[in-house]
């Protein structure tokens, strides 16, 4: 089982290094999510079987189409189930908001609406209730305090019973495996055959002030839905984020912005030698890391990188064949490749 959850995690690092959002300058930071149609804004990912230990598994975004959700169904609604696999399908959706729409949305005419909302269609699948969570990756808060937030949370089909609450929790570090829930102000459920949009806002105090390292803050699904027949769709939208100070102070702009590392296994890795390819955007000090899936680190460095395409070799290893991750990082960038050992 450790191996597993380590397996996860490293490939959960490999997927979002370079999704973090740095915070620049005065508050606030605000996200209407009527971009999603290309890809979901910086920073944000979206997760299924997320528990309070765990961010979970990222679910992979495909929200170029624009999801019917609540009126095309065959129970007596507008219109025949024209769009069925968009409405009863499990996962996170590229919707239209609760801004501007009708429940009586057909829906062809949620595609047209321009105000769009992240949501996700919960089902009794594994993962899905509970266990959604929609997830903002942060570089860092260096220079600021107070931080707060504020956002929409919508019930987008009101012909399902079920009522499902939602939670704001955060962690700090790269990779966390432990979540501190904050209070919130405002309904956070949604479901209980209603079309609604919340008001919902919370305050994290000082517990986020001029952190160096990563966070997550997570407006998150733990606890089962309650009642019986369907499950809603739920959808967050105009989401905001305040602060004290400037931000950036210390931060990364935009990592999703700057160049991968593009850290990658160059020919054949063997028990005793492997040799590794990066390319790095300016000059710097680097951490290079092997590790094994129980998370023993199996060799460590420190590499003063030259600017444009290098590699490294490491040799006397004395591993055994299976699968290792190299890890190669500094305050600004990480990337992670895997090494299959033959």
């Amino acid at each position: 089982m450790k191996k597993i959850l380590l397996l996860l995690s490293l490939a959960a690092i490999v997927n979002t290094a370079q999704a973090q959002l740095g915070l620049v300058g005065a508050s606030p930071y605000t996200q209407n999510f009527d971009g999603i149609g290309t890809s979901l804004p910086t920073g944000w990912i979206a997760y299924t079987g997320a528990t309070s230990t765990a961010l979970g598994t990222i679910y992979s975004w495909s929200g170029s189409t624009k999801f019917g959700v609540w009126a095309d169904t065959t129970s007596g609604l507008p219109g025949p189930c024209t769009y069925c696999a968009d409405v009863f399908g499990k996962g996170f959706k590229n919707s239209a908001s609760f801004d501007g729409s009708a429940s009586t949305d057909t829906g062809g005419l949620q595609r047209t609406r321009t105000d769009r909302a992240l949501a996700v269609k919960q089902t009794s699948a594994a993962g899905y209730d509970p266990g959604p969570a929609f997830v903002l990756h942060l570089a860092n808060t260096a220079g600021i305090t107070n931080l707060g937030l504020n956002f929409k949370l919508q019930s987008l089909d009101y012909t399902n019973a079920r009522v499902t609450s939602w939670a704001v929790d955060y962690a700090v570090g790269s990779s966390p495996s432990s979540f501190t829930r904050v209070a919130v102000v405002g309904d956070s459920t949604t479901g209980g055959f209603s079309f609604r949009s919340n008001n919902v806002s919370a305050s994290f105090g000082s517990a986020l002030d001029n952190k160096t390292q990563e966070i997550w803050i997570r407006i998150v699904n733990l606890t089962a839905s309650t009642g019986s027949g369907g499950r809603t769709t739920t959808g967050i939208d105009d989401f905001s984020l305040t602060w004290t100070g400037s931000a950036g102070a210390a931060a990364v702009n935009d990592i999703n912005s700057q160049p991968d590392l593009g850290l990658t296994v160059l020919g054949a890795a063997t028990t005793d030698n492997v040799t590794l390819g990066y390319n790095v955007p300016e000059n710097a000090t680097y951490n290079f890391a092997i590790y094994d899936l129980t998370g023993r680190i199996r060799h460590n460095e420190t590499i003063n990188a030259k600017t444009g395409a290098q590699q490294i070799t490491v040799s006397g290893l004395h591993l055994t064949p299976g699968m290792y991750f190299a890890k190669m990082n500094n305050e600004n960038s990480s990337s992670i490749a895997k090494i299959i050992v033959q």
